[in-house]
C-alpha cells in the first residue's frame, strides 16, 4: 500500500469530500463463540488525490498488518473503499476480551483501536447483552491521525468539527436468538446496526438477545 507525506495527506483530508471507514463488525454464537473483524479503508477520491499528490511517509493502515498472532490481515477491496481488514475468531467473550486487548497493546492506539475496550458482551443463562460506550471516539480518532501527521498539526483543532464529515464509522453486531429490545438504527435479521456519530457525547449502544425457546422479540 502507497505511503505519502503526513502534511499533505491531512491537507487533502481537510480540504477535501474524501472519507474514512470504520466498520466493526463482531458475529457472535448460542455458545458465545464466533467471530470480530475491523476494516478501515480509504474512498476513491482520497486514492486519486495521493497519486496525483505522490510523497512519503504516511499510511494510518500500515500498523493494522502488524496483528498479535492469531489474526489474519488482508488488504480489501469493497464498496469502493480501500484498506485492511483485520479478523479473528473467539471461542468466548473471555478470549474475545483477551484478543481486543492484546490488539490494542500491539497496536498502542496508533490505528484508533482503544474505543474497542469501552464494550461489554455477556450472557447469563439464555440471555445475551451488549454495551457499547462510544463516547470520546472524537478523540481517539484524532489521536490516531495525529500520532501519523505529527501532534504539532493536530494541536489545537476540534476534532468533533473537524472530523464530522471525514469518518463513517459503523458497529454491526450480530446476536443469536431473538432480538429483545435495541438502540441500533437499523436491523437486518439478527444483525444490529448502528451508524457513530462522532460528535456524540455520552452515548451508549445497547442490545439484548434470547435463545429461549418460545421467545416473542418486542421489536416493531
Amino acid at each position: 500500500m502507497k505511503r505519502y507525506t503526513p502534511l499533505f495527506a491531512i491537507l487533502v483530508l481537510l480540504l477535501s469530500a474524501c472519507t474514512i471507514r470504520f466498520d466493526v463488525g463482531i458475529d457472535v454464537k448460542a455458545d458465545e463463540s464466533g467471530t470480530f473483524a475491523l476494516f478501515i479503508g480509504f474512498d476513491e477520491q482520497f486514492q486519486q488525490l495521493m497519486e496525483e499528490g505522490g510523497g512519503e511517509g504516511f499510511d494510518m493502515t500500515e500498523g493494522l498488518s502488524e496483528t498479535p498472532e492469531g489474526w489474519n490481515a488482508e488488504e480489501v477491496i469493497e464498496d469502493g473503499f480501500e484498506g485492511v481488514r483485520i479478523s479473528t475468531g473467539f471461542a468466548d467473550f473471555n478470549e474475545l476480551n483477551q484478543d481486543l486487548e492484546e490488539l490494542n497493546q500491539e497496536q498502542g492506539g496508533g490505528a484508533g483501536t482503544d474505543f474497542l475496550s469501552n464494550f461489554s458482551l455477556t450472557r447469563d443463562g439464555d440471555t445475551f447483552r451488549f454495551q457499547a460506550d462510544v463516547s470520546g471516539i472524537d478523540e481517539q480518532l484524532t489521536g490516531a491521525v495525529g500520532e501519523s501527521a505529527g501532534d504539532d498539526l493536530m494541536s489545537g483543532l476540534d476534532p468533533a468539527t473537524l472530523f464530522e464529515d471525514l469518518f463513517e464509522i459503523r458497529f454491526r453486531l450480530s446476536l443469536p436468538g431473538t432480538i429483545e429490545s435495541h438502540n441500533a438504527d437499523s436491523v437486518n435479521g439478527n444483525e444490529l446496526i448502528w451508524n457513530v456519530d462522532i460528535a456524540d457525547e455520552g452515548t451508549t449502544y445497547e442490545a439484548v438477545s434470547t435463545t429461549k425457546a418460545g421467545a416473542i422479540s418486542l421489536i416493531l
